[in-house]
């Protein structure tokens, strides 16, 4: 639901704000995401993990002081990052260029209320398994209906609406999420007798903690949105708007493999458990095809039907989108090839080797987009995220082979059922 709300939104504000200030908008989220992501520094994660073990254990002391010391090194970290990146965004000329010093001043103290939510969620999640739907949807959905909200409110009244008037209407949804997870959150831990003792010996301690977590996250989110943000500081903000229409059509491919990775990771790690690799091949196999078929019937639709539906959607100024929409869907489709190496390295506890690949890949894809974009706009970062995606996939594949004994891409043998 989450991300058919948020395409449909994203559909809507490329009709309302027109290429340039929508690419404002999308480069401001991603720049927003990026700092999200420091901030937060791999906290909801693993407060996630300590809140749930705590109360398991009934150990409600401890679920309490681990809250506590959590939100501070939060406090800490957002005003720290918040601080650089004015500074940075101010070296690099962002902020004084007017197309987007609005948009990024709102867009900062989104970073903040994106943060809170989240590590307040997690909390949440871990005090409570009956508010797990409840902390997911006030994080994920709260923004997006506060924007969903304003933009009808606006159509109505016939009056204009801007970039920055579109951030804040997510600020504003981000702060009623904050406002409404801590009370809720609150009134979990005032339930718990006051204690003073915690795992963590003091803030430094809890960093350390999280530093693997903010890694793998870290890279995570660099591979998903540096093309952006660097295609918006290279480039400017026509073709940031043109290619976030184009990344809109990979969420489509990104849904069906998230989907299927929801649904088989569970099983990957009981097979493996379990010691049945035949079983364990082959459900690797069959759904590496499943996903590549689907995979490549979207590309189809892409090549034949793009452009029309890009001039339907979203409008006809945007139908140079087209070109970096197919890249990035062959860049997809080939990987759909390579199964879902990734996961399959997690759920067997070789977590550490994904993320060094996947820490590799980001590293090489920020090279590729300083080398490519200059000269070649959002087709340069089309093709650095299309090859770095099929790259660190395939390494993820070898590694597979080599430490798992598994044959797991489309093209491999189907293993027959064990007995």
């Amino acid at each position: 639901m989450q991300q058919v709300l948020a395409v449909a939104l994203n559909v809507w504000l490329a009709r309302l704000l027109g290429v340039a200030d929508y690419g404002v908008y999308a480069f401001t989220i991603s720049v927003v995401t990026l700092l999200g992501v420091i901030s937060k520094f791999g906290l909801p994660t693993l407060a996630l993990k300590d809140v749930a073990s705590a109360t398991v254990r009934k150990e409600g002391n401890d679920a309490r002081s681990v809250v506590g010391q959590f939100l501070q090194l939060l406090c800490y970290l957002l005003l720290t990052v918040m601080a650089s990146a004015w500074l940075f965004l101010g070296a690099t000329g962002v902020v004084k260029n007017e197309e987007y010093k609005s948009a990024i001043s709102v867009g900062l103290w989104l970073v903040a209320t994106m943060s809170l939510s989240g590590l307040l969620a997690a909390c949440l999640r871990g005090l409570s398994l009956r508010r797990v739907a409840l902390a997911i949807g006030l994080e994920m959905l709260t923004p997006q209906v506060a924007l969903l909200t304003g933009l009808t409110v606006i159509a109505i009244l016939g009056t204009s609406v801007s970039s920055d008037i579109a951030l804040a209407f997510r600020l504003g949804g981000g702060l009623v999420a904050v406002l409404i997870l801590g009370v809720i959150v609150h009134r979990h831990l005032s339930k718990i007798p006051v204690h003073m003792d915690s795992r963590y010996a003091n803030l430094f301690a809890v960093a350390q903690a999280t530093f693997p977590l903010l890694l793998f996250d870290g890279a995570s989110i660099v591979l998903a949105r540096s093309d952006v943000v660097m295609l918006g500081l290279q480039r400017g903000s026509n073709e940031v708007g043109l290619y976030s229409v184009a990344l809109q059509g990979t969420v489509v491919m990104n849904t069906v493999l998230a989907t299927v990775n929801m649904l088989l990771s569970p099983e990957y790690a009981r097979l493996n458990a379990t010691g049945d690799t035949k079983s364990l091949q082959r459900i690797a196999v069959l759904s590496a095809r499943g996903i590549f078929l689907a995979s490549l019937l979207i590309l189809a639709t892409y090549f034949f039907l793009g452009e029309w539906a890009i001039s339907l959607l979203f409008g006809p100024n945007y139908a140079p989108a087209l070109e970096p929409l197919v890249i990035l869907g062959l860049g997809s489709t080939v990987a759909a090839l390579l199964g879902n190496p990734a996961a399959l390295l997690n759920m067997t506890g070789h977590q550490v080797s994904a993320m060094q690949i996947l820490l590799a890949a980001a590293a090489l894809n920020v090279a590729m987009n300083l080398y490519l974009i200059p000269n070649h706009g959002m087709i340069g970062a089309a093709w650095a995220t299309t090859i770095c995606l099929v790259g660190w996939k395939a390494v993820a594949a070898i590694q597979v082979r080599r430490k798992l004994n598994l044959q797991t891409t489309a093209f491999d043998r189907i293993m027959p059922r064990s007995k």
